[in-house]
Parts: C-alpha cells; structure tokens; sequence
C-alpha cells in the first residue's frame, strides 16, 4: 500500500490519523488473532522495529496496570510483540520524537511502580463505587492522585534524588511493562510517592477532564 492512500484512510493530521485508528480498533476482537491490511501497512513505519511486508498477524490485548487495548504482533515463535501505533503514526506524519520517547517510558515506569505500592492498592479498597467529582456510579473507579498531582511528586522524587532531568533514571522492559531498572529504586520511589500521595477515586471522563490539574514537570528535559 502506498504511502498516501493509508494517510488518506487515516486523515490529514496526526490527531485525525489516531482517531481513525483507535475507532478502527474498536472494532477488533480482544486476545484474538486477526489480519488487517490497514494495520500491515502502518507498522511498515515503525520508527525502532522492521516488521515483515505481507501476512502480519496482530492481537489486541488488555495490558495492566489499567487494562487499556494494546496492540502486539506474532512474533515468528508464536509469542506476541508490543507494537506501539501511536509511535508508527507519528512518524509516518514526521513527527516521532526520540527524547520524548523517552520520556514516556519513564514516567510509564513511575507509574507502573506506584499503582503496585501499597498506598493505591489499599486507596483502592476503600473508595466504593461512586466518583468523588460527579458522584456518578461506576463498576470501575479510576485512582487518581488529589492534592499534590502526579507530575508534582515526580519532580519532588527527582529533586530529591539529586536529578534534574527525567531520563536520569534507568527503565526496563519487563512482562509487558516498563520498570525503573533497580530494586533500590524502586523501592526508594514508591516509598516516596506513598508518603506524598493522596488519592480520590473518579470516572473515566472526570480523570480525563482533570489531566495533570495544571501543573506542568520542571525537570530540565521536558
């Protein structure tokens, strides 16, 4: 498939393109293989990983810690690959960005961490069922940190730690998720966040709405 007959399927902007794709998704079963030409065409632009022309085999599957459809690829061996279409559309639309990849796998890192210690976990099984915002009732709440937002804590940890700059800290690849690279790190970040963190628990759409509550990272390469 040429080039300008998938941008033309996905849109004329990267926003477009990422709205096409996920709504196309949507459509695919979960822990299911499947085909899907459009699909073969775009991971062709992967920015990191070459992915053979013809005859892909993707699935869709939920990845914890929050359970959101990921896409993986067969792997030769029957196994499944991570396959990251958000970084295939941005550099089909030049716009992939490695020091901001970077980034993302860092505080994905932090993240995965910190929904693993003991403060969430325990914030978890106390909030009930009903949003602290619009006091919707939900199957599901979202933990979200209240007080002292997330990116906050993140900064306050890097400043105690003597780094300025989020890629400072080392990460793994590990079972599907990224982890900070060392036990003693590990430890000493979800020590920290779990003195600093307070949580409420919310829908879906009140977590989006909120985003980062208006604060922006300080460290040096954001």
């Amino acid at each position: 498939m040429e080039r300008a007959e998938l941008i033309a399927w996905l849109g004329k902007s990267k926003t477009a393109a990422r709205r096409t794709l996920s709504q196309h998704l949507k459509t695919m079963p979960i822990d299911t293989r499947f085909s899907d030409k459009w699909m073969q065409a775009l991971v062709q632009y992967h920015p990191t990983r070459s992915y053979p022309a013809a005859n892909v085999v993707f699935a869709l599957c939920a990845r914890p810690p929050y359970f959101t459809r990921s896409l993986f690829v067969e792997a030769r061996t029957g196994g499944l690959i991570d396959c990251s279409w958000v970084k295939c559309i941005e550099n089909l639309y030049g716009d992939y960005d490695t020091d901001r990849q970077a980034r993302t796998k860092v505080l994905a890192a932090l993240r995965n961490e910190a929904f693993n210690s003991s403060a969430i976990q325990e914030a978890r099984e106390h909030m009930g069922n009903r949003c602290c915002r619009c006091q919707k009732t939900c199957k599901r709440l979202v933990v979200d940190h209240c007080g002292k937002p997330f990116a906050r804590i993140v900064d306050e940890f890097l400043e105690a730690q003597g780094e300025t700059r989020l890629t400072s800290l080392k990460v793994r690849f590990s079972k599907g998720t990224f982890k900070l690279n060392t036990r003693a790190m590990s430890k000493a970040w979800r020590s920290f966040h779990d003195e600093e963190a307070r949580f409420e628990g919310l829908c879906a759409r009140c977590n989006c709405s909120l985003g980062s509550r208006g604060y922006r990272h300080k460290s040096g390469d954001t």
